[in-house]
């Protein structure tokens, strides 16, 4: 997944290039890890998403253009799905806790996907084909 996120948002995709069904792909990550894929994808998404929006000053074009998104419509109606805010509501509200020394960092940026073990647990489990 994180070799493609940005550019493939799609199961199917992703379980082609493992020779897999997508069904069985994602029921084998839903046990592996508790996510589907997609939910996987989307998480990844998010998180680089987050850092973008932190991190440069990328308009929200640029930031859908990165991740193949349609337009800036279409992405920021998929980010306030995930999040609960818009691309701009977000960046806004952490440039307001960023320099408030009593306010920890906003929620958004604390997703609790480690993708790097989950994909070496999924690795070991679909090597040693157990389900």
């Amino acid at each position: 997944i994180d070799a493609h996120y940005t550019e493939e948002r799609g199961v199917e995709f992703y379980a082609d290039k493992l020779c897999l069904s997508p069904k069985y792909l994602s029921a084998l990550s839903k046990s592996v890890c508790g996510f589907t894929v997609q939910e996987l994808i989307f998480k990844s998404i998010i998180r680089k998403s987050i850092s973008l929006l932190k991190n440069t000053q990328k308009n929200i074009q640029e930031i859908a253009d990165f991740f193949n998104f349609p337009n800036a419509s279409y992405f920021g109606t998929f980010f306030k799905k995930q999040t609960g805010m818009s691309p701009q509501q977000y960046r806004k509200k952490y440039k307001t806790l960023r320099f408030q020394p009593d306010n920890e960092a906003a929620p958004l940026t604390q997703l609790t996907l480690n993708s790097q073990c989950t994909a070496m647990r999924f690795h070991k489990v679909f090597r040693n084909g157990k389900s």
